[in-house]
Protein backbone atom coordinates (compact mmCIF):
# COMPACT_ATOMS: atom_id res chain seq x y z
CA UNK A 1 0.00 0.00 0.00
CA UNK A 2 1.39 3.79 -0.36
CA UNK A 3 0.00 6.96 0.72
CA UNK A 4 -1.84 9.00 -1.22
CA UNK A 5 -3.13 12.42 -1.17
CA UNK A 6 -6.41 14.44 -0.84
CA UNK A 7 -7.35 18.09 -1.47
CA UNK A 8 -7.86 18.92 2.09
CA UNK A 9 -6.28 19.94 5.17
CA UNK A 10 -7.94 17.69 7.01
CA UNK A 11 -5.69 14.71 8.08
CA UNK A 12 -3.62 17.43 9.65
CA UNK A 13 -7.04 18.59 11.61
CA UNK A 14 -7.29 15.00 12.45
CA UNK A 15 -4.27 14.81 14.19
CA UNK A 16 -4.67 17.85 16.32
CA UNK A 17 -7.99 16.53 17.61
CA UNK A 18 -6.32 12.92 18.14
CA UNK A 19 -3.89 14.86 19.92
CA UNK A 20 -6.48 16.57 22.12
CA UNK A 21 -8.40 13.74 22.56
CA UNK A 22 -5.16 11.80 24.41
CA UNK A 23 -4.61 14.72 26.68
CA UNK A 24 -7.82 14.95 28.13
CA UNK A 25 -7.78 11.10 27.98
CA UNK A 26 -4.48 10.66 30.30
CA UNK A 27 -5.76 13.42 32.23
CA UNK A 28 -8.96 11.69 33.10
CA UNK A 29 -7.70 8.45 33.81
CA UNK A 30 -4.79 9.91 36.20
CA UNK A 31 -7.60 11.81 38.16
CA UNK A 32 -9.55 8.67 38.19
CA UNK A 33 -7.02 6.59 39.54
CA UNK A 34 -7.62 3.95 36.72
CA UNK A 35 -4.41 4.96 35.41
CA UNK A 36 -3.01 3.55 39.03
CA UNK A 37 -4.51 0.63 39.04
CA UNK A 38 -3.52 -0.54 34.95
CA UNK A 39 0.03 0.28 36.47
CA UNK A 40 -0.04 -2.10 39.32
CA UNK A 41 -1.74 -4.84 37.11
CA UNK A 42 1.24 -4.18 34.69
CA UNK A 43 3.90 -4.51 37.35
CA UNK A 44 2.65 -7.50 38.53
CA UNK A 45 2.30 -9.13 34.45
CA UNK A 46 5.94 -8.24 34.58
CA UNK A 47 6.79 -10.11 37.56
CA UNK A 48 4.29 -13.07 36.41
CA UNK A 49 6.72 -12.69 33.34
CA UNK A 50 9.93 -13.08 35.06
CA UNK A 51 11.49 -9.83 34.40
CA UNK A 52 11.60 -9.23 38.19
CA UNK A 53 15.41 -8.20 37.23
CA UNK A 54 14.32 -5.31 34.48
CA UNK A 55 11.65 -3.78 37.30
CA UNK A 56 14.55 -4.16 39.63
CA UNK A 57 17.35 -2.28 37.43
CA UNK A 58 14.51 0.61 36.65
CA UNK A 59 13.47 0.92 40.28
CA UNK A 60 10.21 1.78 38.70
CA UNK A 61 8.03 1.11 35.56
CA UNK A 62 7.76 3.88 33.10
CA UNK A 63 4.28 5.89 32.93
CA UNK A 64 3.48 3.69 29.31
CA UNK A 65 0.00 4.96 29.90
CA UNK A 66 0.32 8.97 29.08
CA UNK A 67 -0.37 10.74 25.91
CA UNK A 68 1.83 8.80 23.35
CA UNK A 69 0.32 5.68 24.14
CA UNK A 70 -3.41 6.78 24.02
CA UNK A 71 -2.49 9.03 20.35
CA UNK A 72 -1.06 5.77 18.95
CA UNK A 73 -4.06 4.25 20.07
CA UNK A 74 -6.40 6.53 19.18
CA UNK A 75 -4.56 6.79 15.55
CA UNK A 76 -4.63 3.14 15.04
CA UNK A 77 -8.56 2.81 15.58
CA UNK A 78 -9.23 5.79 13.15
CA UNK A 79 -6.58 4.64 10.35
CA UNK A 80 -8.05 1.58 9.97
CA UNK A 81 -11.80 1.52 11.14
CA UNK A 82 -13.12 4.71 12.52
CA UNK A 83 -12.28 7.04 9.56
CA UNK A 84 -15.44 4.48 7.49
CA UNK A 85 -18.02 5.25 10.04
CA UNK A 86 -20.54 7.51 8.23
CA UNK A 87 -20.45 10.29 10.91
CA UNK A 88 -16.72 10.55 10.68
CA UNK A 89 -17.10 10.61 6.66
CA UNK A 90 -19.91 13.16 6.54
CA UNK A 91 -16.67 15.24 8.47
CA UNK A 92 -14.19 14.44 6.08
CA UNK A 93 -15.72 13.58 2.94
CA UNK A 94 -13.26 10.86 1.78
CA UNK A 95 -14.77 8.31 0.45
CA UNK A 96 -14.21 4.59 1.27
CA UNK A 97 -13.94 2.89 -1.67
CA UNK A 98 -12.10 -0.58 -0.45
CA UNK A 99 -13.26 -3.76 -2.08
CA UNK A 100 -13.64 -5.52 -5.23
CA UNK A 101 -15.26 -3.47 -8.20
CA UNK A 102 -16.00 -5.92 -11.39
CA UNK A 103 -16.92 -4.70 -15.04
CA UNK A 104 -15.82 -3.55 -18.40
CA UNK A 105 -13.22 -1.95 -20.33
CA UNK A 106 -12.89 -1.03 -24.17
CA UNK A 107 -9.71 0.23 -25.42
CA UNK A 108 -9.07 2.48 -28.75
CA UNK A 109 -7.60 -0.35 -30.34
CA UNK A 110 -11.01 -2.19 -30.76
CA UNK A 111 -13.88 -0.11 -29.42
CA UNK A 112 -16.35 -3.37 -30.72
CA UNK A 113 -14.43 -5.80 -28.12
CA UNK A 114 -15.43 -5.07 -23.77
CA UNK A 115 -12.63 -6.70 -22.07
CA UNK A 116 -13.56 -8.13 -18.28
CA UNK A 117 -12.11 -6.23 -15.78
CA UNK A 118 -11.79 -6.57 -11.81
CA UNK A 119 -10.25 -4.03 -9.61
CA UNK A 120 -9.17 -4.36 -6.28
CA UNK A 121 -8.91 -1.40 -3.45
CA UNK A 122 -7.32 -2.09 -0.40
CA UNK A 123 -7.78 1.55 1.75
CA UNK A 124 -7.30 2.83 5.38
CA UNK A 125 -7.20 6.63 6.25
CA UNK A 126 -3.74 7.00 5.23
CA UNK A 127 -2.78 4.79 3.06
CA UNK A 128 -4.78 3.20 -0.44
CA UNK A 129 -3.23 0.07 -3.03
CA UNK A 130 -5.03 -0.75 -6.65
CA UNK A 131 -4.88 -4.16 -7.95
CA UNK A 132 -6.62 -4.28 -11.21
CA UNK A 133 -7.28 -7.84 -13.35
CA UNK A 134 -7.42 -8.41 -16.59
CA UNK A 135 -7.51 -11.65 -19.06
CA UNK A 136 -3.66 -11.69 -19.83
CA UNK A 137 -2.67 -8.79 -17.50
CA UNK A 138 -2.66 -7.18 -14.11
CA UNK A 139 -1.74 -4.24 -12.99
CA UNK A 140 -0.19 -2.29 -9.65
CA UNK A 141 -0.88 1.06 -8.27
CA UNK A 142 2.28 3.05 -7.37
CA UNK A 143 0.66 6.70 -6.26
CA UNK A 144 -2.79 8.09 -5.46
CA UNK A 145 -5.00 10.84 -5.00
CA UNK A 146 -8.82 11.36 -3.72
CA UNK A 147 -10.12 14.93 -4.94
CA UNK A 148 -13.47 15.69 -3.78
CA UNK A 149 -13.16 19.43 -3.53
CA UNK A 150 -14.75 21.70 -6.22
CA UNK A 151 -16.03 18.70 -7.83
CA UNK A 152 -19.59 17.30 -8.71
CA UNK A 153 -18.25 13.68 -7.57
CA UNK A 154 -15.33 12.80 -6.11
CA UNK A 155 -12.25 11.92 -8.37
CA UNK A 156 -9.52 9.30 -8.05
CA UNK A 157 -6.22 9.12 -10.12
CA UNK A 158 -3.57 6.45 -9.42
CA UNK A 159 -0.95 5.69 -11.49
CA UNK A 160 0.41 1.82 -12.30
CA UNK A 161 2.35 -0.33 -13.77
CA UNK A 162 1.20 -3.64 -15.37
CA UNK A 163 2.49 -6.78 -16.00
CA UNK A 164 1.18 -8.55 -19.47
CA UNK A 165 1.25 -12.55 -19.87
CA UNK A 166 0.58 -12.51 -23.34
CA UNK A 167 3.58 -13.82 -24.81
CA UNK A 168 3.45 -12.05 -28.06
CA UNK A 169 3.08 -8.46 -26.50
CA UNK A 170 6.55 -6.60 -27.64
CA UNK A 171 6.88 -5.01 -24.04
CA UNK A 172 5.98 -7.13 -20.82
CA UNK A 173 6.26 -4.31 -18.37
CA UNK A 174 4.48 -0.85 -19.08
CA UNK A 175 3.08 2.52 -16.99
CA UNK A 176 -0.36 3.92 -17.44
CA UNK A 177 -2.60 6.83 -15.63
CA UNK A 178 -6.30 6.36 -14.54
CA UNK A 179 -8.61 9.34 -14.20
CA UNK A 180 -12.06 7.58 -11.75
CA UNK A 181 -15.54 9.44 -11.59
CA UNK A 182 -16.93 7.55 -8.34
CA UNK A 183 -20.60 7.98 -8.78
CA UNK A 184 -22.32 6.05 -5.60
CA UNK A 185 -21.13 2.50 -6.05
CA UNK A 186 -20.00 3.07 -9.85
CA UNK A 187 -16.79 3.81 -11.24
CA UNK A 188 -16.44 5.63 -14.44
CA UNK A 189 -12.92 5.49 -15.29
CA UNK A 190 -10.35 6.63 -18.41
CA UNK A 191 -7.01 5.07 -18.74
CA UNK A 192 -3.68 5.69 -21.15
CA UNK A 193 -0.42 3.49 -20.64
CA UNK A 194 3.02 3.50 -22.88
CA UNK A 195 2.43 -0.32 -24.08
CA UNK A 196 3.93 -0.33 -27.58
CA UNK A 197 1.77 -1.70 -30.30
CA UNK A 198 2.67 -5.12 -31.67
CA UNK A 199 0.78 -3.32 -35.18
CA UNK A 200 3.43 -1.56 -36.78
CA UNK A 201 0.30 0.30 -38.62
CA UNK A 202 -0.67 1.76 -34.99
CA UNK A 203 1.34 3.92 -33.23
CA UNK A 204 2.49 3.19 -29.48
CA UNK A 205 0.45 3.51 -25.98
CA UNK A 206 -3.32 2.84 -25.65
CA UNK A 207 -6.21 4.49 -24.16
CA UNK A 208 -9.82 3.51 -23.46
CA UNK A 209 -12.64 3.57 -20.86
CA UNK A 210 -13.66 1.48 -18.20
CA UNK A 211 -16.81 0.66 -16.33
CA UNK A 212 -17.10 -1.04 -12.84
CA UNK A 213 -19.60 -1.57 -10.38
CA UNK A 214 -18.72 -2.09 -6.62
CA UNK A 215 -19.62 -6.36 -5.68
CA UNK A 216 -17.74 -6.55 -2.44
CA UNK A 217 -17.29 -4.08 -0.14
CA UNK A 218 -14.85 -3.81 3.42
CA UNK A 219 -16.90 -3.30 6.46
CA UNK A 220 -15.53 -1.28 9.56
CA UNK A 221 -14.02 -4.62 10.76
CA UNK A 222 -12.15 -5.18 7.80
CA UNK A 223 -14.15 -8.04 6.84
CA UNK A 224 -14.98 -8.41 2.93
CA UNK A 225 -19.10 -8.78 2.40
CA UNK A 226 -20.98 -8.90 -0.43
CA UNK A 227 -22.43 -5.78 -1.71
CA UNK A 228 -26.35 -5.21 -1.47
CA UNK A 229 -28.15 -5.10 -5.09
Amino acid sequence: MQEYAIDKGIRGRVTIILFTISILLTVLIRQSGIGDKLMTGFVYILKLGKINETVDILGFVPDILGVPFWYGVMWWLFNNYAWKCKIFQKFHSVPDISGMWKGELISCYDKSVKHPMKLKVSQTWSQIHFTAIFEKSSSESNIAAILSENTEHPVIYFGFQNRSKDMDAHKQIYDGYNRIELIDNKMDGSYSNDRPSNDPNLKDGNCGTFTLTRVITTNKKGKSKAERK
